[in-house]
């Protein structure tokens, strides 16, 4: 056991000084907690999308079409500090015979694998590889869009016992340069 011996005056000095301290570092520690969270988060967020994506183009085998599997690089993910923006865009899915943005509203907004608007039913075009005449209405499985949304919200859910460790490296960094904080930890 530790044995300190130091004055009550010295001691309240010490204690103001770290709160006065603390309150400084306040700013700078929030700001490396949120980094790190924000680095953290991101890469989970980007697993889920390819985990969504992937579950997404496994539910359904195309017998219709050839997949060009262009919905894998629809997500973009961009970490500023500690905000992470997530976006989805239509421009990868070019190539297809349907605008990419109907193309996009299709199958990451409702979740149809391929076809396009025939009298305001999804449908199927064939014979492959001619394409020629409607052949039978568009498969529908989930929302890759509506997927992720519903990942996010329970992501906040999640718990943090694995980053204790590093946030505690945080404060312990910033805090170990008072004595007050050396004294009992």
């Amino acid at each position: 056991m530790k044995q300190i011996e130091i004055t009550y005056e010295k001691l309240m000095k010490l204690h103001d000084e770290f709160v006065i301290g603390t309150k400084k570092e306040k700013k700078n520690i929030e700001k490396e907690i949120a980094e790190f969270l924000a680095k953290d988060i991101l890469e989970d967020v980007k697993r889920a999308y390819t985990q969504i994506i992937n579950n997404w183009y496994a539910s359904y085998s195309p017998s219709i079409y050839d997949r060009k599997e262009t919905l894998k690089d629809t997500g973009k993910f961009i970490l500023n500090g500690s905000k992470i923006t997530i976006y989805a865009s239509s421009d990868p899915m070019n190539g297809h015979r349907l605008d990419n943005d109907r193309l996009f509203k299709l199958t990451m907004l409702q979740g149809y694998h391929g076809g396009a608007w025939h009298n305001g039913t999804p449908m199927y075009r064939g014979p492959v590889p001619s394409y020629y005449m409607w052949t039978r209405p568009a498969e529908k499985t989930f929302s890759p869009a509506r997927a992720m949304a519903n990942w996010i919200k329970s992501y906040q859910y999640r718990p943090v016992t694995k980053k204790i460790n590093k946030i505690e490296e945080i404060f312990r960094k910033y805090y170990s340069k008072y004595d007050y904080f050396k004294m009992f930890f």
